[in-house]
């Protein structure tokens, strides 16, 4: 295949999540609060580029469900392959405090913690 052109990577942000980072291995990323447009430029044919995008879910024990699509300026014939969408349940959030310690004088036998996860 030949070189493509004009290529763009657009990713539709899933609710429940704010965007931390966007970046790419060629061309550049530009975020707003649901999407992220990552212009790649020209593809030489048979290479190909990473886009890497970092969220933080806002609401634990949903499932995230992320959409990206990529489009270039010569045409195809089968657009088929040029989406994606995956799906990520986040976990609830869990939290672990010390609930009691025991030391030994002296830092001689044992040291006895207690956690509580909730």
């Amino acid at each position: 295949p030949g070189d493509s052109t004009g290529v763009m990577v657009t990713n539709t942000l899933p609710a429940n999540c704010n965007i931390v980072s966007a970046s790419s291995s060629q061309g550049s990323c530009t975020t707003n609060s649901t999407t992220v447009v990552c212009n790649l430029g020209t593809l030489s044919g048979q290479t190909n580029a990473t886009v890497t995008i970092v969220v933080r879910p806002t609401t634990p024990g949903v499932m995230l469900t992320n959409t990206a699509s990529v489009v270039r300026n010569e045409s195809e014939s089968d657009t088929s392959n040029n989406f994606v969408s995956s799906s990520l349940y986040v976990l609830p959030h869990l939290s672990i405090s010390t609930v009691t310690t025991g030391v030994v004088e002296g830092n001689v036998g044992i040291t006895t913690y207690q956690y509580q996860v909730s």
